[in-house]
């Protein structure tokens, strides 16, 4: 019996791990969304301010109500 709890706090704690490395990418990867959407959107800007011209995305809208 105490065999099988050891084994399933072992189980509980590799689950947590894995849970914890799974939140963190994900976190890092919404980080990376996000710098690479303000990249986007401000090297478009500098296409603009540069004259060139520069197509509009649908969904770019929907970027700028998070500001």
């Amino acid at each position: 019996m105490k065999a099988q709890t050891e084994l399933l706090k072992k189980q509980i704690t590799e689950g947590e791990e894995k849970r914890k490395e799974s939140e963190k990418e994900q976190e890092d990867l919404l980080v990376l969304l996000d710098e690479l959407s303000t990249k986007r959107r401000v090297d478009k800007e500098n296409m603009r301010n540069a004259g060139l011209e520069v197509s509009e995305d649908e969904g770019e809208g929907e970027d700028d109500e998070d500001e």
